[in-house]
């Protein structure tokens, strides 16, 4: 098992964000349940209508999914002996290599449960302001995860050797 051995402040921070995320997460669907109509919007359209719905306890299956998501991620950050490296990894380039893949999901995973959080504030309406921001926050978080994978994967091309 790989560990990252001088995480930044940033990484650090980045982390204990993520974790808050996921405990809002948890949070939202158990203290909006009570005040959920019996049937929620389970499904958005591209422009954030909602086309699908289901059952009031289904807010549950997002959770369930950001915390095994959540889970996932954080054991692959440090397993970087698994990742698929764009360039080859030798001896000389191992070491920064690993630091790039587990940066780069350390990021990654904080933009993905932003994405369950905004998904479960749309299907427990928190207040309207809220359920008309998450459209563009989905849009938004799927763009920076893009832009980080080829942030990232272009440093580890500057690695080949």
């Amino acid at each position: 098992m790989y560990v990252l051995k001088k995480q930044s402040v940033a990484d650090i921070i980045i982390e204990i964000l993520s974790a808050i995320a996921l405990l809002l997460i948890i949070v939202v669907p158990i203290v909006s349940y009570s005040s959920l109509s019996a049937e929620i919007p389970i499904h958005y359209d591209i422009y954030g209508e909602a086309d699908g719905y289901g059952d009031k306890s289904t807010i549950f299956i997002i959770t369930t999914l950001a915390i095994i998501t959540y889970i996932a991620i954080s054991v692959l950050q440090r397993k970087p002996q698994m990742y698929n490296f764009p360039v080859a990894v030798k001896d000389d380039n191992r070491e920064q290599l690993y630091i790039l893949g587990a940066k780069m999901l350390i990021r990654i995973k904080l933009l993905i449960m932003v994405l369950f959080l905004s998904a479960n504030i749309k299907s427990a309406p928190i207040s309207e302001k809220a359920n008309s921001a998450t459209t563009w926050i989905f849009y938004s978080i799927i763009a920076l995860i893009a832009i980080i994978s080829v942030y990232y994967i272009g440093k580890m091309y500057t690695l080949k050797r």
